[in-house]
């Protein structure tokens, strides 16, 4: 889903989870978040050696992540979209756009599922929110110099 000029990714949306124990849905979550935090480390990588057409100035990303139950359904008829909702798309969304160029931003509750990260704290205020813990993570991959494949 597109937000403005940003992009929205889900990870982890796997259907009913009904029936699951507490720690098989913990590991599900674990799961996603890795998986968002890996395509976020190369999106950022890859930026980090492209250059806008118009004027040559580096592309770079803000990326922010939230961790939570979200809704998504298909709105309208003529030109059907998929749409997410929730305080958990809207915290993503205030992670992004307080966040910093070339970082991903992420709230506890997502550095809470992935412990193995190294973590730098952001306080941060969000209105409606009140003082959040938010963190920058510190492990970014380093920039490819090619697109092409990796051998090996």
């Amino acid at each position: 889903e597109t937000v403005g000029d940003c992009y929205v990714l889900v990870g982890g949306m796997t259907g009913s989870r009904a029936g699951l124990t507490e720690e098989q849905r913990r590991e599900e979550d674990r799961i996603g978040v890795r998986n968002v935090l890996n395509m976020a480390k190369a999106m950022i990588a890859t930026a980090k050696g492209l250059r806008r057409i118009d004027d040559g100035a580096p592309i770079q990303l803000r990326i922010g992540i939230h961790s939570g139950p979200c809704v998504s359904g298909v709105i309208g008829i003529e030109k059907p979209r998929l749409c997410l909702f929730g305080d958990t798309i809207n915290v993503a969304s205030r992670m992004e756009s307080t966040g910093a160029a070339g970082r991903i931003h992420v709230s506890k509750q997502t550095a809470e599922l992935v412990p193995e990260y190294r973590w730098e704290p952001v306080p941060l205020h969000i209105k409606g929110k009140g003082e959040m813990e938010t963190f920058f993570t510190q492990d970014v991959l380093t920039p490819r110099t090619s697109l092409a494949p990796i051998d090996g």
